[in-house]
């Protein structure tokens, strides 16, 4: 058993603590947390500047492609990454050693659970020996619209879930790579198993046009590359997509880089368990802006964050993702935190393990040091250190 404090502990769920005590086990089991007097320092505790806070959720990652670290310009918008991640993937091999860096790295960082987009099963050992959870979104996509190929589709994802323990869903890529025929595969399945779905939405202004009209580079790569047949919807991505979820499940939305107020107000009113997933660093390599979080904010949305990939990222460190809002925008610590650790754990549906710190929770406990106590902000120093 181990008693540990600090400046001030962060429960999330609860008001912060002055000179609180976790007490934990040795498998990092919270079983007490309670107030230090001020006068009486228990000999038996662990004392730490900073402040301690819960384990960070990184809730949008791709473990497979952090091999990629370095290989792919910056700013060359969605289109270009899209083609540059095709042309490594069908080029470059995989270098198996640096997944298993990329895990370790998000441990030190105070990372206890990932919510890990898929689409080969190259990390199936790593995740199962990791001291992180993983929660793996088998993602599908195909270039045909015919019920037979997304039946094909659905069953071979169905095989790599099964090949992962189960311990994962079915999801869709992309409102423009997933097919309806395909996409009803996948809501089916999600309604039935009530399992959760993430998927990338409106990281580029192009997705809006494209399901709008009929135009734009996105839509002029996927139909004359790809020879997908395409016929616009006349809404947004994100309304077309809404048809086929439901609430039973909780649905991810990852990156919204463009979501404009008119389709945000649509989704909260079209689903009720939505969570948005906000990757800042990998918004400004790949399209250089960031979403419009202030609408989030206003609306009181459920938000959590995520690295996405070396793809496009040169860290996968929660922290940094909230430096980078923090720096961007007026946002108190308190909500930063709420985001990169309850929030994400509310999205994978793992908010009774992790995600606050409570007794009878194994949410991990991390050292912000570094941190301006005074005025709470993340400055360039603040570092996590990692204490169970």
């Amino acid at each position: 058993m181990r008693k540990i404090s600090a400046d001030k502990v962060f429960l999330v769920d609860r008001p912060p603590m002055k000179n609180g005590v976790v007490v934990v086990d040795e498998y990092g089991k919270v079983l007490d947390v309670y107030q230090e007097s001020k006068s009486i320092k228990s000999s038996d505790t662990e004392y730490y500047q900073g402040i301690i806070v819960p384990g960070f959720v990184n809730a949008h990652s791709h473990l497979e492609y952090s091999y990629v670290k370095g290989l792919i310009e910056p700013k060359q918008s969605l289109v270009g990454f899209i083609k540059n991640i095709a042309k490594i993937k069908s080029t470059v091999p995989v270098d198996y050693q640096s997944l298993v860096e990329a895990d370790k790295y998000m441990y030190e960082q105070g990372i206890v659970a990932v919510g890990d987009h898929t689409n080969t099963l190259i990390t199936k050992d790593i995740k199962a020996e990791s001291k992180i959870y993983y929660h793996s979104f088998v993602e599908l996509y195909s270039a045909i619209s015919e019920i037979n190929s997304a039946k094909a589709d659905f069953y071979h994802g169905l095989a790599y879930l099964q090949a992962l323990n189960n311990q994962g869903s079915i999801v869709p890529h992309a409102p423009y790579s997933v097919p309806p025929e395909l996409m009803q595969y996948i809501a089916d399945f999600a309604r039935k198993t009530k399992s959760v779905v993430s998927i990338h939405n409106q990281e580029t202004p192009d997705e809006y046009e494209m399901f709008k009209y009929g135009r734009g580079k996105l839509y002029e790569f996927l139909t004359s590359n790809h020879h997908i047949p395409w016929v616009p919807s006349g809404t947004s991505s994100l309304e077309w997509l809404l048809q086929f979820f439901s609430d039973q499940h909780n649905l991810l939305l990852i990156h919204n880089t463009f979501t404009r107020e008119k389709d945000l107000l649509f989704a909260c009113n079209s689903h009720k368990r939505l969570y948005w997933v906000f990757c800042p660093a990998s918004n400004l390599y790949i399209e250089d802006t960031l979403p419009d979080v202030n609408i989030f904010i206003k609306h009181n949305c459920n938000v959590a964050l995520g690295t996405d990939s070396y793809a496009s990222n040169t860290d996968l460190s929660i922290l940094y993702e909230m430096k980078l809002l923090q720096q961007a925008y007026d946002i108190k610590f308190e909500t930063l935190l709420r985001w990169a650790t309850l929030g994400g754990a509310e999205a994978l549906g793992l908010a009774d393990r992790f995600g606050s710190i409570s007794a009878g929770k194994t949410p991990g406990l991390v050292l912000l040091q570094g941190i301006d106590l005074e005025k709470l902000v993340i400055t360039d120093s603040t570092k996590v250190k990692r204490l169970a």
